[in-house]
């Protein structure tokens, strides 16, 4: 259950020919920069609005992004060939990634840890308790699965792609507009997305951090997040 389901929308790219649909950790954050420099020609951190909101303050707001219509929707997929964009991530990856960035970096669950205060085996402790009661946790871990059900019932024509995959389609499909300024997607030798947030975490964890039973249990949890990224 996706508490915040009202906030999950596409983000229409015209000069991409369709509806891209964010996933937390699936590089949507990267995603909205590179829809803006589209837009307006210019990187988001090199205006002026950027030192007052951040990116995410943006989109989906209606000042930036255009809002949904379910007719214009309808029209676009099925008479001008646009399709849906769903980015698809390795869900032990995403988790890493989802763990560095909302729980070391950005300290939202909110606690006062000492020095030696064992983070990740409290997370996995804690998990569904968080899930179900932190909703910053619950917007960051929810399944890939659980947004794509979502938006299969407002857009059709759904595009998988994953997310080490994505630099090359962008190249494919910008007409040359996307510069390697623009945006920094994946790293195949890293396990977290955004690299420049994650160099201010000292103490990052990696796959090999986890142990037998932690994978178990994401193996379990995101059971159908892997069927997705095959």
């Amino acid at each position: 259950m996706i508490i915040a389901e009202k906030k999950i929308r596409a983000i229409e790219i015209d000069i991409l020919k369709c509806f891209y649909c964010p996933v937390p950790k699936n590089g949507s954050t990267s995603f909205k920069h590179l829809n803006f420099f589209l837009n307006y020609n210019q990187m988001f951190k090199d205006t002026k609005i950027s030192e007052i909101i951040h990116i995410h303050t943006l989109y989906p707001s209606q000042r930036y992004m255009k809002p949904y219509n379910s007719l214009q929707a309808h029209f676009k997929l099925n008479f001008l060939n646009y399709h849906s964009l769903f980015t698809t991530r390795d869900p032990i990856e995403r988790f890493i990634s989802g763990f560095n960035d909302r729980v070391l970096f950005h300290n939202k669950l909110e606690l006062n840890y000492s020095s030696n205060f064992d983070k990740l085996n409290f997370f996995f402790d804690n998990f569904d308790k968080l899930l179900l009661e932190n909703m910053d946790i619950n917007w960051h871990f929810a399944t890939q699965h659980s947004f794509l059900d979502i938006y299969k019932k407002r857009y059709k024509k759904i595009t998988f792609i994953k997310l080490n995959q994505i630099r090359e389609y962008l190249l494919n499909n910008t007409k040359g507009l996307l510069k390697n300024r623009v945006v920094k997607f994946y790293d195949n030798e890293e396990y977290y997305f955004n690299s420049s947030k994650s160099r201010k975490i000292h103490s990052q964890i990696k796959i090999e951090d986890l142990n037998d039973e932690q994978k178990h249990f994401i193996n379990i949890f995101y059971k159908k997040d892997f069927s997705l990224n095959l």
